[in-house]
């Protein structure tokens, strides 16, 4: 949340394959950047953030082994939520420049 354009593409440990994963996250950062899709409000990530710590906690071992885990076909639906969502949240998500970048320009 404090750096919503900070992207980590395939940083994941998956319960399956992770070059498909990394390959979703892809698609979902390149239309978070040329505006496709938004992100939601801070506080809608944030309780996302908690919530999803709390999944992993009951979840995997806690360990430092599992602080990147997910479950391959779970994590799928979720990014292709994502993606089927587009544009449709109200306004951009964070700072007045979320969604404006230029995408592999010069």
């Amino acid at each position: 949340v404090q750096h919503p354009h900070l992207y980590f593409i395939g940083f994941l440990q998956p319960l399956g394959a992770i070059m498909p994963l990394a390959e979703l996250q892809a698609q979902w950062v390149a239309r978070l950047l040329t505006g496709e899709c938004r992100l939601p409000n801070a506080a809608v990530m944030q309780r996302e953030i908690i919530r999803e710590r709390e999944h992993l906690r009951r979840r995997y071992v806690t360990s430092a082994r599992h602080t990147m885990q997910v479950d391959f076909f779970p994590y799928v639906r979720q990014i292709k939520r994502e993606l089927r969502r587009k544009g449709g949240r109200k306004k951009a998500a964070i700072g007045e420049n979320a969604g404006k970048k230029e995408v592999g320009g010069r």
